[in-house]
């Protein structure tokens, strides 16, 4: 402790507390003068809500999985497993072999010597008369020194738990020890419990027992995943069945018998061991237990160690103080935890190890803007913070000057450029008129030019284009300069907006390939505008903008409106109707697709159950984004909204959108799974586009398919189009799934579709989207409208 004293002996805390004091002085367009606080309140405050609710949890066990390979160690060797095996499932005659050779295998395993037998199986159904009465004679006979699992598991819909106990007269030959575990980490590890309720009562865990700890808490572990799997000692069933096993691999030994054939399907994943056999994380636990009691230090203690940390990084005096606090950290947060991992005492360190991350990565440049003050250390130029100061209001036109392939230049030497080439470049600008101050950020210079917009100005930049763009002599080497510029000639707008501006232009027409690009004064609201996008449709939808319209779906075969679709509008009391593609997306690109999701779900089967006093078969179809599929709320806020709404699940449709999005993810394909589970229908929309085609409909859980209008409307006028509707109509019925074709907007296109067998059509001639009551009043005539 006194060397860590000494260590940072430059920080004082009067010095400290003086600066914070000065921290209020402000530049001259008046903004923070030192953001450093600000970043320190924000890296405590999203530090400590990741802490709370598990956040850091991934990256916890992440860092712990890495611990774990630096020191990987072998296991001890108390615990044998016994392996159902690939070559066992094939000579036993697959993995539900009889009974009556896992009796003999228990036989022989206590003719070997083994001290006790676990079997990683709840045998919870029966076999064979014959087989079990064998199976369970030979566990009468070994009373005590066998046991059979048990599991609890709670119902993904209830969350009520259901135990799972083995049959008898099993039951009463043997002791019962607990097979449950818990998945964590986005599946980067597992976790084992102590004891688990099962049937009334605590089941000890099958490791639990295996050590004898004799805990009676009905807590979690994390097993000591630092012991290799791969050293776990291991024979094949088959071969203790057949007596081809040497004693000293059993005696004296637990025996845990269990699946790690992947035909098996427990097949589980660790970082630092990779994939194995369920079996196996038992025998981890065993042998974790074996060693000692697990002891965990929750996020809080590294948390306070990292803030402690980013103070001195932000606010120390010296930067030799302040610098030194990275190796501190990995210290205090890596090799500290792995000391103590030795001893079973884990650390999680994730809120604490992002606390230090967010203050290094945005404080640490804060001390480099104040230790460079207003001058580009690397080009000697004045910097983006020496620009500002120029006034809040500049009566000049600013112009930015952007290098297109300036990191192409850079890379291409192997010694530093920067100062020679922006150099050359400032006297190269300097050449056509006396400019001034040029300023540099990165590979952009800024001016102010007394030149108005208009034809003179062109004339100049088309000038300065062509002098800059001339090639550079830079160390013996001509090389060539891609410029671009963008020019801001709003006065009236403070400086810092039109340093933006500028950039903004610089930056598109770099990537449009023009000289040049103006500012539009106009373009301001359109930003404004989509920068509050999101806040005003959160807005909107309490103060009741947005609305849900209601577009009918007619069944070809009956002639009838079997259903609708309801899609969401915005009628904004400014700007009147806004598109649904415009929120929708910014929805989905903000992460606000779910709020809007729920309000539009719970709105549609409101209403929908008005018509279901007249249609009790009338069926509703809701968008859902292909980005909500792996929302762990999703599940729940469909059976709230067919609760709240005692809404029928067989008569609600999910559409999913933006298949685009959609990858092969298991958490997706898993909850389209339980929608299906739940009654719901799915429906593949938009198929023929983005992702939505023959793979994903093969992949993918669905009821039905909607073709998309781009097809539609074509198959009277164009072959392909209806040779692609007349195949796919055909493949997805072969499919056993029904098609609805959107888009239909004329009689000839629907009788096509019904010569072709369509099932349902969707469009402007069946009916456009409206709100509820409209859609209503229109129900009794829509069949004898559309009848012809």
């Amino acid at each position: 402790m006194s060397a860590l004293v000494g260590k940072f002996s430059g920080f004082r805390l009067g010095g400290f507390f003086g600066r914070f004091r000065k921290k209020k002085a402000v530049v001259a367009d008046g903004r923070p003068k030192d953001r450093r606080l600000r970043i320190l309140l924000w890296a405590v405050f999203i530090s400590a809500s990741c802490g709370t609710v598990g956040l850091g949890e991934p990256l916890d066990d992440l860092v712990r999985g890495l611990r774990d390979a630096v020191r990987a160690q072998n296991a001890s060797g108390e615990v044998v497993v016994v392996a159902v095996d690939d070559l066992t499932n094939t000579k036993l005659g697959g993995p539900d072999y009889p009974r009556r050779y896992e009796a003999k295998v228990v036989e022989n395993l206590f003719k070997l010597g083994a001290k006790r037998v676990f079997f990683d199986n709840v045998y919870s159904k029966s076999s064979t008369k014959f087989d079990d009465a064998q199976f369970a004679a030979s566990l009468s006979r070994f009373r005590g020194r066998v046991f059979l699992g048990s599991l609890s598991l709670p119902d993904p819909l209830t969350m009520e738990r259901t135990s799972y106990v083995p049959t008898e007269p099993l039951r009463s030959k043997v002791r019962l020890a607990s097979l449950d575990l818990a998945t964590i980490s986005l599946g980067l590890s597992h976790k084992l419990p102590y004891n688990t309720p099962t049937g009334g009562k605590l089941v000890p865990s099958l490791s639990n027992v295996v050590s004898n700890k004799n805990n009676d808490s009905d807590e979690f572990y994390r097993p000591d995943w630092s012991i290799k799997v791969s050293s776990i000692p291991t024979v094949r069933l088959f071969d203790v069945y057949n007596n081809n096993v040497h004693i000293d691999k059993i005696r004296g030994k637990d025996i845990i018998i269990g699946y790690t054939s992947v035909a098996d399907n427990d097949i589980k994943f660790q970082l630092s061991n990779g994939y194995f056999g369920g079996v196996y994380i038992h025998a981890i636990g065993s042998e974790t237990l074996l060693k000692g009691t697990p002891v965990e230090f929750n996020w809080i203690y590294a948390y306070l160690v990292s803030i402690l940390l980013s103070v001195l990084l932000l606010y120390a005096n010296s930067n030799t103080v302040s610098y030194s606090t990275v190796p501190i950290s990995f210290f205090a947060l890596g090799l500290t935890p792995l000391f103590l991992d030795q001893f079973l005492i884990g650390v999680d360190i994730g809120a604490g190890l992002i606390m230090f991350l967010i203050a290094s990565i945005s404080g640490l440049p804060e001390r480099r803007i104040a230790n460079s003050a207003l001058i580009n250390v690397s080009t000697g130029l004045p910097n983006i913070a020496a620009l500002r100061k120029e006034g809040s209001v500049v009566q000049q036109t600013l112009i930015a000057l952007k290098i297109r392939n300036y990191s192409e230049i850079s890379a291409s030497f192997v010694e530093s450029i920067e100062r020679e080439f922006f150099v050359e470049l400032c006297r190269r600008i300097g050449v056509t008129s006396n400019e001034g101050s040029i300023f540099h950020s990165e590979d952009t210079l800024f001016w102010f030019s007394d030149i108005p917009m208009g034809a003179n100005l062109t004339n100049h930049l088309q000038g300065l284009n062509a002098l800059a763009s001339s090639a550079i002599l830079i160390s013996s080497r001509m090389i060539d300069v891609q410029i671009a510029f963008g020019i801001d000639g709003d006065f009236d707008r403070p400086l810092s907006s039109r340093i933006g501006s500028a950039s903004l232009c610089a930056q598109e027409a770099s990537e449009g390939n023009d000289i040049w690009k103006f500012y539009d004064p106009e373009r301001q609201h359109e930003a404004a505008w989509q920068l509050s996008l999101i806040g005003q449709l959160e807005k909107a939808i309490d103060n009741n903008e947005i609305w849900v319209a209601f577009q009918p779906k007619l069944d070809l075969t009956w002639n009838r409106i079997v259903g609708a679709e309801a899609l969401v509008r915005w009628t904004h009391p400014e700007r009147g109707t806004v598109g649904p593609d415009e929120f929708i997306i910014a929805a989905e690109t903000h992460n606000r697709i779910e709020k809007l999701t729920a309000f539009v779900l719970d709105r549609a089967l409101a209403a929908t159950n008005e018509i279901h006093y007249v249609y009790p078969n009338f069926s509703i179809a809701v968008n859902l984004s292909a980005q909500l599929l792996e929302s762990p709320v999703l599940l729940d806020l469909i059976q709230q909204a067919l609760k709240k709404n005692r809404f029928p699940p067989d008569k609600l449709v999910l559409e999913i959108t933006e298949t685009a999005h959609l990858t092969r993810s298991t958490i997706a394909l898993d909850v389209m799974t339980q929608i299906r589970a739940m009654g719901i229908h799915l429906s593949v929309d938009d198929y023929g586009t983005g992702n939505a085609t023959m793979d994903y409909l093969k992949l993918l859980p669905s009821d039905e398919v909607k073709i998309d209008r781009s097809f539609v409307s074509g198959i009277c006028s164009d072959a392909q189009d209806r040779i692609m509707v007349q195949s796919t109509i055909k493949m997805v019925h072969d499919l056993g799934r029904r098609v609805v074709a959107e888009g239909v907007e004329t009689q000839d296109v629907m009788d096509q579709l019904r010569a072709l067998g369509c099932d349902m059509v969707q469009g402007y001639l069946v009916g456009k989207p409206v709100p509820l009551g409209v859609f209503i009043r229109q129900l009794p005539e829509a069949p004898q409208r559309l009848a012809g």
